[in-house]
């Protein structure tokens, strides 16, 4: 689960089947891509969001884009999402270990 710190209204997801936001603290729900696929982390990062799945690796998604894409560990399982703003370091933990993602070396994230 993601909760916006600026907008408490305003959460993300992780489920079995796919990624899901509600901006009304909850009240309703709404797919918003990742259908199939188990979210199970999520980390907000400068300008996107990324996704920690299980067995299909982390995803990314810009603010202005609408569709996932893959962004790395393919075929890994995310345990858990962190971002560290200060370094633009996306760290992914997995039963493997705990990978890092440096965001300003092709400025993807």
């Amino acid at each position: 689960i993601w909760v916006d710190p600026r907008d408490a209204r305003r959460v993300w997801a992780g489920a079995t089947d796919g990624l899901y936001a509600s901006d009304d603290a909850g009240g309703m729900w709404n797919s918003i891509g990742m259908e199939a696929i188990t979210v199970t982390a999520i980390a907000r990062l400068e300008n996107s969001f990324s996704v920690g799945t299980k067995y299909n690796g982390v995803w990314l998604r810009r603010d202005d884009a609408q569709t996932w894409t893959p962004f790395g560990l393919p075929n890994d399982s995310i345990v858990s999402l962190v971002y560290d703003d200060a370094r633009a370091i996306l760290y992914a933990a997995t039963p493997r270990g705990i990978f890092k993602m440096n965001c300003t070396v092709a400025a993807t994230c």
